[in-house]
């Protein structure tokens, strides 16, 4: 979806969560999208593949490690930029991530300006056309 404000999807069941993050990615210039649920957000990115993608690991419906397993083993998604945000902060649980193919690990709780400097990282190196803008 590239060219003009970069396009986030935020896959994250808990409600709450997802508003302060929606709200303050809106605040740096994002367009944000919302998917309370694994199968909405892989619907979504089939409708509409985004710059990035904030990733719960503990989802209904699907998994974000099924979900990354799915993105990455797919031509249009392999290298859709992915920041895993959860609850599941141990050694074990953060290799695994890595492994499936995140771009970045962010246990909650979490500060949303460190998120949000996650995010322009992240961007920055995946898709450097928008860190220019």
């Amino acid at each position: 979806m590239t060219l003009g404000t970069p396009y986030i999807l935020i896959a994250e069941d808990e409600r709450g969560q997802a508003e302060i993050l929606k709200y303050n990615l809106e605040e740096e210039g994002f367009r944000v999208g919302v998917a309370p649920d694994g199968q909405q957000a892989l619907d979504m990115i089939e409708d509409a593949v985004p710059d990035l993608l904030i990733l719960d690991w503990m989802l209904p419906e699907k998994s974000g490690i099924k979900i990354m397993k799915k993105l990455r083993a797919s031509a249009d998604t392999k290298s859709l930029p992915v920041i895993m945000l959860t609850a599941r902060g141990e050694e074990d649980d953060r290799l695994r991530g890595f492994e499936v193919g995140v771009d970045d690990y962010v246990v909650k709780p979490y500060l949303p300006s460190e998120l949000i400097a996650r995010v322009h990282a992240v961007l920055r190196r995946s898709r450097p056309e928008l860190a220019e803008e």
